[in-house]
């Protein structure tokens, strides 16, 4: 049996008053709760909403883990969440893709600026597709690349995914300075690609040349296919001022994958 998605349906009603092993062959429906000190399935043990891996992972490169061995695409699809240690404590993060080549799945994966795959041992390396697993964080902090300033504002941004959904929130609390007419920032994962698509957000508030906007005013997107938001300051041609301060808070979200 492969493990997928629904898994979590799997373990989260449990039989009660259970003792012993149990062992079910062929379909089976169970209903009520169980109360078990061990359980595993497809011969992983699952712990707290956590599955471990009986396959080792390898370092690759900060967002990149390497796992030998068959095809196991499906068993990693894009938002699946995933913990691992190397000499510390915890470290998270999501899939954000999974390819397959002679024998070696690469998964790529991002924890924003919160947590990165260090080159180092992996060990006790779990993965979920549980809402919300024990310890896994509500949101990770990411740092974007800008475009379009001499001196870059400052902003808390903050994400999450779920399932194939990217939920992306900044709050700007510095302006920076503008040395062009474009307001770009980078996303930690690709929207999802279709042809000619753009995702639309929600322009909270932003500051163009000094001067504050009227709430509600100008716009977010992303292109199908690109991994960067383009800030407008209207829905028509949204230029903003080569020059002065230059900020937004925004919210967007966009499938990915």
């Amino acid at each position: 049996m492969m493990l997928g998605p629904d898994i979590k349906r799997m373990i989260r009603d449990y039989l009660g008053d259970v003792q012993g092993d149990l062992r079910l062959a062929g379909d089976a429906l169970i209903t009520g709760r169980m109360s078990a000190t061990e359980l595993s399935l497809d011969g992983r043990e699952v712990e707290l909403g956590w599955i471990k891996d009986s396959i080792g992972w390898l370092y690759s490169g900060s967002t990149e883990i390497l796992r030998y061995g068959e095809d196991v695409s499906e068993l990693f699809p894009v938002g699946t969440k995933i913990r691992w240690t190397q000499g510390g404590g915890w470290k998270y993060a999501y899939v954000i893709g999974a390819a397959y080549a002679s024998g070696v799945n690469t998964l790529t994966v991002t924890g924003g600026t919160d947590y990165t795959v260090a080159n180092a041992d992996i060990e006790d390396n779990y993965f979920s597709y549980a809402a919300n697993p024990t310890g896994f964080p509500e949101v990770f902090n990411f740092t974007p690349v800008y475009d379009g300033f001499i001196s870059d504002p400052t902003h808390i941004v903050v994400f999450r995914i779920d399932g194939h959904t990217l939920h992306y929130w900044a709050w700007a609390t510095l302006n920076g300075t503008s040395d062009d007419d474009i307001f770009k920032m980078s996303a930690p994962a690709t929207a999802a690609s279709i042809s000619g698509m753009y995702y639309v957000g929600s322009m909270g508030r932003y500051t163009n040349a000094g001067a504050a906007s009227v709430r509600g005013e100008g716009r977010v997107l992303i292109r199908a296919g690109t991994s960067t938001i383009l800030l407008q300051t209207s829905a028509s041609t949204g230029r903003w001022t080569a020059s002065g301060n230059k900020s937004a808070a925004f919210y967007i979200s966009f499938p990915i994958g």
